[in-house]
């Protein structure tokens, strides 16, 4: 069983010797049971880590911690550089509170992590001779060369770290302002994809546009000269015909049918019909004997157009 209690005046002996003195171990553990591990004091913004104008520097505030009952205090805030962002990969770089038994000293450092393509964040170490505990993580992406808010974690609250004297305010507010920062950013960068969007969206609008007018008045100008090459037809093959038997031709005409109906000493002597569709003209003709019982014709024409070609089919049965 081991039994420690202190402090007590040390007393001179005869010879001018102390019979006691204290170690900073029996300090360290007499701070230990009254200080947890973790950034000390009423400000929660001690230790706390920002980014400073948009470059690669970090401001660590100024404030205190206690580490296994040994004490720092920084009455200035520091600012430390961080190493650029990889050429190919991303890192997590990690600032921890740091007291080193072998050295006899405490400080502030940043622990550099490794560029990979699922980056970690660097662990702690917490052993006999070095405690480290984490203040702030920090993703440097690849190519970097500046930070925000929004690339550092703020870690002093957590598993590894008490943060005495804090308020969850001064927190929230540092989430806020990162969260708020990073909304800008992702609402600029979708106002510009958006713009640019809506930009090609309308030339190619315009651009559609103007082929659906050249293309519309090519369509125009052969459906013009189709009908005039469909009324020479007529007035070829069935009026003169007509006239040349003496018989008569009737026509019914709407909107895509022409039908015409020869008619001789009131017989039906011949009939076509001319279908007209956008680029398909199929158009049958028959002919029957004078008595109109046995027919002598029966042909069907095609008449493609695409791509400003014209090509006509005829069969007959």
């Amino acid at each position: 069983m081991s039994i420690t209690y202190f402090p007590f005046d040390a007393v001179m002996d005869s010879e001018g010797n102390y019979d006691r003195t204290y170690t900073s171990e029996q300090f360290a553990l007499y701070f230990s049971k009254l200080f947890s591990n973790g950034v000390y004091g009423a400000d929660s913004t001690g230790l706390q880590v920002t980014a400073l104008n948009g470059n690669m520097y970090i401001t660590v505030a100024s404030g205190a911690f206690f580490i296994n009952g040994r004490f720092y205090a920084n009455d200035e805030d520091e600012n430390i550089l961080i190493t650029a962002g990889d050429v190919h990969y991303g890192r997590y770089d990690r600032v921890v509170a740091r007291a080193d038994f072998v050295n006899r000293m405490c400080g502030v450092y940043v622990l550099e992590g490794m560029p990979s393509a699922n980056p970690a964040i660097p662990s702690l170490t917490q052993t006999a001779d070095r405690f480290e505990i984490p203040l702030a993580a920090i993703y440097i992406a690849s190519g970097a060369a500046s930070l925000t808010q929004y690339n550092i974690t703020d870690e002093r609250v957590g598993v590894y770290c008490t943060l005495t004297g804090f308020t969850a305010s001064d927190y929230f507010t540092a989430y806020s302002k990162a969260y708020q920062q990073f909304s800008d950013e992702v609402q600029e960068k979708m106002n510009t994809q958006f713009a640019a969007q809506e930009n090609k969206t309308n030339t190619q609008l315009a651009n559609q546009q103007t082929e659906f007018s050249h293309l519309q008045s090519a369509v125009n100008e052969w459906y013009q000269g189709v009908m005039n090459d469909i009324s020479q037809l007529q007035t070829f093959d069935f009026d003169n015909i007509a006239y040349r038997i003496g018989a008569t031709v009737t026509s019914n005409i709407t909107d895509t049918v022409i039908t015409e109906t020869m008619v001789l000493n009131e017989v039906k002597i011949a009939e076509r019909i001319t279908n007209i569709e956008d680029t398909v003209i199929r158009c049958v003709t028959k002919a029957w004997d004078s008595d109109g019982n046995h027919l002598l014709l029966n042909s069907t024409t095609v008449t493609t157009i695409a791509d400003d070609v014209i090509t006509s089919i005829v069969s007959q049965n």
